[in-house]
């Protein structure tokens, strides 16, 4: 037998071993690096979601009480300024600048409706709505529905089923079987 058959074949395996080497590091890599940006993801979704839930009950916590005055009284109130401020300080600005940046377009939608319709709220309250006045009920509604998409949606972007909602109690409905059978 010729010796450069046994040369050739030695080179051949010896490439054959390292290619497929690197076709599983490089397989290996990629589940790597799609879980590091997963886990990133989940982490910008529950700071967003915490500087939502913030921003809300701060705004909530310096909101009127009933009888405090009409809108223009309000407007010029400390109950007014304190909800802005609280709506400032919430930590919910540079949460949405980072859902530009690094969820997908889906959820940046929702994320930014939740957003503009929680801003509505603020606004509300700082009209001199109280927490019981039908205005604020409404545009809380809007929210916790704004809130339900978001959370559907970026339960969706991480590999997760969506909740499902009893219309009822807005709650989670932790067994769907118990909602159709009324347990």
């Amino acid at each position: 037998m010729n010796p450069w058959f046994t040369i050739l074949g030695t080179l051949v395996g010896g490439l054959i071993g390292i290619a497929t080497t690197l076709l599983i590091e490089r397989g290996r890599f990629q589940r790597e690096l799609t879980k590091l940006d997963r886990e990133a993801r989940r982490q910008l979704y529950a700071a967003y979601l915490a500087a939502d839930a913030a921003a809300h009950e701060a705004m909530r916590g310096h909101s009127f009480t009933r009888g405090e005055g009409d809108e223009a009284t309000a407007l010029a109130s400390p109950s007014a300024a304190l909800v802005k401020e609280a709506f400032r300080q919430s930590q919910l600005y540079p949460a949405r600048w980072n859902m530009t940046v690094l969820a997908p377009p889906r959820v940046v939608r929702n994320s930014e409706t939740t957003f503009h319709i929680l801003r509505d709220l603020r606004d509300v309250l700082t009209k001199g709505n109280p927490i019981e006045s039908d205005a604020y009920r409404e545009a809380h509604r809007a929210h916790e529905n704004a809130l339900r998409e978001l959370r559907n949606a970026m339960r969706e972007d991480l590999g997760s089923a969506p909740l499902a909602y009893d219309a009822t109690t807005r709650h989670v409905i932790m067994d769907p079987s118990a909602a159709s059978t009324g347990r």
